[in-house]
């Protein structure tokens, strides 16, 4: 269990860094969670989408995936804004 503000804190940066290595080194998939109890403030939608992009960041990830309840990407959440548009087409230059 991570929070966002282990980033923060040198150690616990390292001692996530490092435990996160030597799972993947034993072929251990981690699976990286918001610490809801830790956590100092109010959870957020995309609270965990924020802290697996630090970990992909923290890691040197060459890719991250994130798996979703939303059919794609839209404008804006389409649950607060019935106007949000689906976005069909989303290019990115790895170059």
């Amino acid at each position: 269990m991570l929070t966002l503000s282990d980033k923060e804190e040198r150690q616990h940066y390292l001692n996530a860094r490092a435990t996160i290595d030597t799972l993947l080194l034993l072929g251990i998939v981690p699976i990286i969670n918001e610490n809801d109890i830790g956590a100092t403030s109010e959870i957020r939608y995309g609270d965990n989408d924020r802290l697996a992009a630090h970990v992909a960041t923290m890691m040197g990830a060459d890719l991250l995936i994130l798996l979703s309840g939303v059919d794609g990407l839209y404008t804006y959440f389409p649950h607060l804004n019935p106007g949000a548009e689906f976005v069909s087409l989303y290019c990115v230059n790895y170059t």
